[in-house]
C-alpha cells in the first residue's frame, strides 16, 4: 500500500523520450470518489496499465510558471492523462476533479494555491486535449 490512501499501487516510471516520454513499468491503481463512475463495474477504481505512456503534467516552458509547477503532480497527471484518453463513464469535469483530488491526496504540489492554479489551468485550457482523446471512446 502506498503512503497515499487512494493510491493502491504506485508505478515506477522510466524515461523513453518522444511525444509521451514517460512510461509506466507497472500498473497504477487509484481509487477516486469524484469520477462519477460509481455506476460502472469498477466502482471508482482507476487502473492505468503497465506500458502506458504519458507526458505527465503539460506545463508551458515559461520560466516563472515552469519553476512553480514543472515536475509536480506526477501521480495525479498519470491518472488525469489516462482518464482523458481512455476513461469511460466520465465527463471532462470528472477527470479534472480526479486530478485535483489526487493532487490533494498526495500533497503534490505541497502548496494548495499551486494545486488550485493547476486545476484551474486544466479546466480553462485542456478542452482541446479532451476532444482529441474522446474521438475513440464510446
Amino acid at each position: 500500500m502506498s503512503a497515499w490512501p487512494r493510491f493502491f499501487k504506485v508505478p515506477p516510471i522510466i524515461y523513453v523520450g518522444g511525444k509521451r516520454p514517460w512510461k509506466l513499468t507497472d500498473e497504477c491503481v487509484y481509487l477516486s470518489d469524484v469520477t462519477g463512475i460509481r455506476e460502472s463495474p469498477y466502482e471508482g477504481v482507476i487502473r492505468v496499465p503497465a506500458g502506458y505512456q504519458t507526458d505527465l503534467a503539460s506545463v508551458p516552458r515559461i520560466p516563472g510558471i515552469y519553476w512553480r509547477v514543472g515536475n509536480k503532480a506526477v501521480l495525479a497527471a498519470i491518472v488525469h492523462d489516462w482518464l482523458y484518453e481512455y476513461g469511460e463513464y466520465i465527463t471532462r469535469k470528472d477527470a479534472d476533479d480526479a486530478f485535483l483530488e489526487a493532487m490533494i491526496d498526495t500533497e503534490d504540489p505541497p502548496w494548495p494555491t499551486t494545486r488550485w492554479a493547476m486545476y484551474t489551468a486544466v479546466r480553462l485550457f485542456a478542452n482541446g486535449a479532451w476532444k482529441r482523446y474522446r474521438k475513440h471512446v464510446k
